[in-house]
């Protein structure tokens, strides 16, 4: 058993043993709750996401889990709060950019098909991740690309599809969410954003926004600072943006557009040409 990451909530660790079993266990981290009673309830809330999400190939899928787990250690018993989810052997896609450098520009397609077809899995469901990232984006012993901590996603009734939520990784954040904490937005839209940037920077390797505008909803204070993020420029204007096909690009620009509702919604991506 190895640790794969460690978290403010969780560790993850990869478990395979002589039997040929290959699976990852999320161990919560109790002192992250309340009570007992509060890490039960997210647990519990996550499982009933799992189900819901449940066969979808482009998902990474849990298989159970306790909130009354024992294991040993050092010849005495402890508890444990776990889940147990899908292992996928190739890696995130941070990991292999880390190892092999910048996709190409199919192979990123390729993975952004798949990731929208999670994504508008989990839309029609009226969930959105609000989590997208390279860290998030996992491949399979098949290529197949797996959106993965999708159990953690965030509800949103369609009749106002607005939201207060603001996890996430910062430069990966669109920028309504970075208003202040009781701005409502939509999270689809919010989605739909995180997925162009990760997109983008598979193919150019380069990070869509400045070193200290990733840190800024951390470390920053400054009324300027948060405008500058605010007013970020577009996409075309990065590093990189060039390697990228004229259809593609229009496509990234569209999507990471500063007016959420310019952005075109899932349905529409879907059917461009690009992805048929």
């Amino acid at each position: 058993m190895t640790t794969i990451s460690k978290e403010e909530d969780a560790t993850y660790l990869h478990v395979q043993d002589y039997l040929f079993s290959d699976f990852v266990i999320k161990a919560f981290n109790p002192k992250k709750y309340a009570s007992y009673q509060e890490a039960a309830e997210a647990i519990m809330r996550e499982r009933k996401l799992s189900i819901l999400f449940e066969g979808h190939p482009n998902i990474v899928q849990a298989f159970g889990g306790s909130i009354e787990g024992v294991y040993l250690w050092k010849e005495s018993k402890k508890t444990i709060m776990y889940s147990i989810h899908e292992h996928c052997q190739i890696n995130t896609v941070k990991s292999i950019m880390e190892l092999e450098g910048t996709f190409s520009v199919e192979a990123a397609i390729k993975v952004m098909k798949e990731i929208l077809c999670a994504l508008k899995f989990m839309h029609e469901r009226e969930f959105a991740h609000l989590n997208l990232c390279l860290d998030n984006i996992c491949l399979d012993q098949s290529m197949t690309a797996k959106l993965a901590k999708a159990e953690k996603a965030q509800y949103s009734d369609c009749s106002d599809s607005k939201v207060k939520n603001k996890t996430g990784v910062s430069y990966f954040k669109a920028p309504e969410m970075a208003q202040n904490w009781d701005y409502l937005y939509d999270p689809f839209m919010a989605d739909i954003y995180s997925l162009a940037i990760c997109v983008f920077e598979m193919i150019t390797g380069h990070q869509p926004s400045e070193p200290y505008l990733q840190r800024v909803f951390y470390e920053y204070d400054c009324d300027e600072r948060m405008e500058d993020y605010l007013n970020k420029e577009d996409l075309v204007d990065k590093p990189g943006y060039e390697c990228i096909p004229s259809d593609l690009k229009i496509l990234l620009s569209e999507m990471t557009l500063k007016e959420p509702l310019n952005r075109p919604p899932i349905e529409e991506i879907v059917q461009y040409p690009l992805f048929n």
